[in-house]
């Protein structure tokens, strides 16, 4: 078995990973471009290329978040007006995240990007000694983020380190440069506010406020530097995409891209399954994201909490609960999948929500979108839920940890 790891972790991730990016370099092309794939009939836009060109145009001053500077992009992208475009829904640090690549061809670009995910996989998942995590990234889930450019892989990484330093870190007695360190990956994690709620959860449930207000002032500060840049204008324009990411209020530019019923969450649910209102769905699920958060970090504050057992509740509540997780990020599943491979237990549980994770990240990613595979996505989610819950009230936090000691260099 750890032959097999080994080889998983470091030949077949690598390979898969490469071999993605390269069939997609040759697929999203048109003439020069890399980017779109065009025919008479559509033109489709990859989601890397984009967000990458909205960096480049941003750092040449000729950029903003409104929706006449997305269609620019798109344009800039396409080589031709398009009536649409591509959202980039993340927030000025992914500007600075992005920024040394933008001096890069689109498409080199992109292969670094790829490059830097399947090395901070491999960096952090052999902190991690079972197969399960490996077989995490060579799953469909994984081969879509590869193939898209997204950031779920980077995020995914980050928050299996993360997880690590604070199992293996002694409360009270953090090293500033590995402080420094942590407060930077979270600050990092704002590029995509959600996840850094879901970091700041747990690390508040374990009493890690030290981290915490690091990463604020260093958000605080990369704001500030981007703000002339930026300008008052573009913030408002940034607040007001966030505001309006449902497909009853988006502009119709940015909507088609939108697709509620490619998720697994609740939002999904009201919308798909149900017939709720997108909008209503969003403000529904956000207040119940939050709720479900700040319990976290009250039930943490009543009684301990294995350090592995918060994190899986932290990202367990992000994929039910947020209204705003695509279906590449199912990915983060691999932070359970580490978790329960780490704390004590009954075999029993730990086995059957490594299964159920597996199992959705393996079969989840189907072509056919539609209400029963949105229901049968959240319902396997939330039996995973089950079960690391059902440990938290089993386990208590001084039992918990069986990461191997090896894995902390």
């Amino acid at each position: 078995m750890a032959r097999l790891r080994i080889v998983l972790l470091y030949v077949v991730v690598p390979a898969l990973g490469v071999a993605t990016a390269w069939q997609t370099f040759a697929a999203v092309r048109s003439g020069w471009r890399f980017g779109v794939s065009a025919d008479q009939a559509e033109v489709k836009i990859h989601d890397f290329a984009s967000h990458l060109t909205f960096a480049k145009t941003f750092w040449r001053g000729d950029g903003g978040y409104g929706v006449e500077d997305h269609l620019r992009v798109t344009e800039r992208l396409a080589g031709r007006r398009l009536p649409y475009a591509l959202p980039f829904g993340y927030s000025p640090t992914m500007l600075l995240v992005l920024g040394p690549l933008c001096p890069l061809p689109t498409g080199l670009g992109y292969f670094a990007w790829t490059l830097l995910g399947l090395g901070a996989v491999l960096w952090t998942a052999r902190r991690y000694p079972t197969l399960a995590v490996p077989m995490v990234f060579i799953s469909p889930v994984a081969l879509g983020c590869w193939g898209l450019g997204q950031t779920a892989a980077l995020t995914t990484a980050a928050f299996l380190y993360l997880m690590h330093w604070d199992a293996t870190s002694e409360p009270g007695r953090v090293a500033r440069r590995k402080g420094v360190l942590v407060a930077v990956v979270v600050c990092l994690l704002t590029a995509k506010p959600p996840l850094a709620i879901v970091a700041v959860t747990a690390l508040l449930a374990g009493r890690r406020l030290a981290i915490v207000a690091g990463a604020l002032a260093l958000t605080v500060a990369a704001t500030a530097l981007l703000l002339p840049l930026l300008g008052k204008t573009s913030l408002v324009e940034y607040l007001s995409l966030a505001r309006h990411y449902d497909l009853q209020t988006a502009a119709p530019a940015f909507a088609w891209s939108l697709r509620p019923d490619s998720m697994a969450n609740l939002r999904a649910l009201l919308h798909v399954t149900f017939g709720v209102g997108d909008a209503g769905a969003v403000r529904l699920s956000s207040v119940l994201w939050l709720l479900a958060s700040a319990s976290i970090v009250l039930a943490a504050a009543r009684r301990a909490i294995a350090t592995e057992i918060r994190w899986s509740l932290a990202v367990l509540a992000y994929l039910l609960f947020c209204p705003h997780v695509s279906w590449t990020e199912v990915l983060h599943l691999a932070v359970i999948v580490a978790a329960l491979g780490a704390v004590a237990g009954p075999a029993t549980i730990r086995g059957t929500g490594i299964a159920l994770a597996l199992a959705i990240v393996f079969l989840f990613p189907l072509p056919a979108f539609g209400a029963a595979r949105v229901a049968a996505g959240f319902s396997a989610t939330a039996l995973v839920a089950a079960m690391v819950i059902a440990l938290a009230w089993r386990g208590p936090a001084d039992r918990a940890t069986r990461t191997a000691p090896a894995s902390a260099a």
